[in-house]
């Protein structure tokens, strides 16, 4: 299952719950189209990487990745959040 590209403009949003959709990936843009996102949840997806650029998520305090199977290692830029 795909993201929902409309969800890219809603720039103001701190917390989003997108646990337990079965997502594949996420868009590369993503990361850049959150700069105020404080929690992300992702759980229970089928996610195997996150976008290169997850460190433009500064504000980023808490990232629930729990039950993506798939996910070996997560990006360096990740260090550059809170």
């Amino acid at each position: 299952m795909g993201f929902p590209p409309g969800v890219l403009c809603l720039q103001k949003i701190q917390t989003m719950d997108f646990s337990r959709n079965r997502l594949l990936e996420l868009p590369a843009a993503f990361p850049h189209a959150f700069p105020e996102l404080e929690q992300l949840d992702l759980s229970g997806n089928q996610l195997t990487s996150l976008p290169l650029g997850m460190g433009a998520l500064r504000g980023l305090k808490r990232l629930n990745l729990d039950s993506n199977p798939g996910i070996e290692s997560l990006p360096e830029s990740l260090a550059l959040c809170e």
